[in-house]
C-alpha cells in the first residue's frame, strides 16, 4: 500500500453520494446509514489519509490542503454528486459545493462547523487537533487543521438543495449549526433528540430516511 492509497467503498448504482467522516472517524460511521440510501443511489464512502484502511502520507503532507485534495480524487470524474459530510467532511463538502456548485446536485452537512473567521479562534481548535493528535499517536489526525475562513465567508454562495442535521445533544455544533442555517439561503434544518456529536453512527438509519425524504422532495 502506497502512500497515496485512498479506501473507497461503493455500493447501489444511481446518483453518486459522497460520504466524508471527520476527524479520527472512518467509513464505519456510516455502516446503518448506508443501506437505507443505497437502495436509491450509488453510496461512495471513503476513508482520509492515515484514517480507517487508508494509507498514512509523509508526516510532512498533513495539514488543512490534503483532506481536501482526498475529496476531490473520490469525486473523480463523476458529473454531479450529492456531498453529505459530518464534522469535519461537511466542511470539506460544504467547500466543494462552493468552488464547484455546478457539479454538486445537493448537499448534506451533519455536526458541521464553518470554519473561522477569528484567528483566535482559529489558533486554538488548531492547538487542540494537535493535543489529539499527539495524544492518540495519529498524526492523521492533523487534516482537520484550519488555515483560513474561506467557508465561512462564501456559505451565502451555497444555492444548491442543502440539509444541516445536528444532535440536540452536540452543544459543541449547535451554534456553528445555526449560523450554517442563518447564512445559506433556504437550507432546511433537523435537529436529532437526545443525540451527540456521533450522530451518524447512533441515528444512521433515521438519519439515512430523513436524507432520501429529503432527496427525493428536493431533486425530484
Amino acid at each position: 500500500m502506497n502512500a497515496t492509497h485512498l479506501n473507497i467503498e461503493t455500493s447501489g448504482s444511481g446518483l453518486p453520494i459522497v460520504l466524508s467522516h471527520g476527524v479520527g472517524s472512518d467509513t464505519t460511521v456510516w455502516e446503518s446509514l448506508v443501506p437505507v440510501l443505497a437502495g436509491s443511489y450509488q453510496v461512495i464512502a471513503w476513508d482520509q489519509p492515515g484514517h480507517g484502511r487508508s494509507a498514512d502520507a509523509a508526516p510532512d503532507a498533513y495539514g488543512p490542503g490534503l483532506a481536501y485534495a482526498s475529496l476531490q480524487r473520490v469525486i473523480g470524474d463523476h458529473e454531479k454528486v450529492v456531498l453529505i459530510g459530518h464534522s469535519l467532511g461537511g466542511y470539506l463538502s460544504a467547500r466543494y459545493t462552493i468552488e464547484h456548485p455546478a457539479r454538486v446536485a445537493a448537499l448534506v452537512l451533519i455536526a458541521t462547523g464553518p470554519g473561522f473567521r477569528s484567528p483566535d479562534a482559529m489558533a486554538k481548535w488548531n492547538t487542540d487537533i494537535r493535543r489529539l493528535s499527539e495524544k492518540q499517536g495519529r498524526p492523521a489526525q492533523l487534516v482537520g487543521l484550519h488555515e483560513d475562513s474561506f467557508v465561512m465567508d462564501h456559505l451565502a454562495e451555497i444555492a444548491v438543495p442543502s440539509l444541516v442535521i445536528v444532535g440536540s445533544e452536540d452543544a459543541a455544533f449547535l451554534g456553528a449549526t445555526d449560523y450554517i442555517q442563518k447564512k445559506i439561503p433556504a437550507i432546511e434544518r433537523i435537529t436529532v433528540a437526545d443525540a451527540g456529536h456521533t450522530v451518524p453512527s447512533t441515528h444512521g438509519e433515521q438519519l439515512g430516511a430523513a436524507i432520501a425524504e429529503f432527496l427525493a422532495r428536493r431533486l425530484a
